[in-house]
């Protein structure tokens, strides 16, 4: 009797190993899916970041740039919901003159690229300077325009940290 007990315990823990190393392999395989994903909208896109710079200076297209603050002002607000990050896509597809497939890749590299700096909070100001230093103040009705599609899709208006954003971005459009 004793020994049937001993093989169940083992055959019992062998599973709960297996069980625990396929939830392991799964995780790796979700990471590796998404790393792959920003790897290949990197190449797409031509962005290559240099090694000891900040992400955001090795933004070299102005949507690149549009999708980063866009991808920063929607992270800004509170949990982002699925109306605002559309409403981010959409207002990308329209003032970057691409397809919403595109501005979607865009919109995962640049959330990458966002984060890898550092987070939002610090980085729209450089950001908003990186814009306009690639297209001039042309694109300040656009980023405007698409901020605001963000915040009408999340029905609770501008958060304290949206709203200190919106300023370093005037700031850095010499607004102020």
């Amino acid at each position: 009797m004793h020994i049937i007990l001993a093989i169940l315990g083992i055959v019992g823990t062998a599973a709960v190993w297996i069980m625990r190393m396929r939830a392991a392999a799964q995780a790796s395989q979700f990471l590796f899916n998404a790393a792959s994903d920003v790897i290949a909208a990197a190449k797409r896109y031509r962005y290559t970041p240099r090694k000891n710079q900040n992400p955001i200076d090795s933004i070299e297209t102005p949507e690149l740039a549009l999708a980063a603050l866009g991808a920063g002002f929607l992270e800004l607000g509170s949990l982002p919901t699925r109306e605002q990050r559309d409403a981010m896509i959409s207002g990308l597809s329209r003032v970057g003159h691409m397809s919403l497939n595109d501005a979607e890749d865009m919109t995962v590299l640049a959330r990458w690229i966002v984060t890898e700096a550092g987070g939002p909070r610090h980085n729209m100001e450089r950001l908003a300077k990186r814009l306009k230093a690639m297209s001039g103040a042309d694109r300040f009705p656009q980023l405007i325009d698409m901020f605001q599609s963000i915040a009408k899709a999340g029905h609770t208006g501008l958060n304290d940290f949206q709203r200190d954003s919106l300023d370093d971005v005037k700031t850095a459009f010499n607004l102020q």
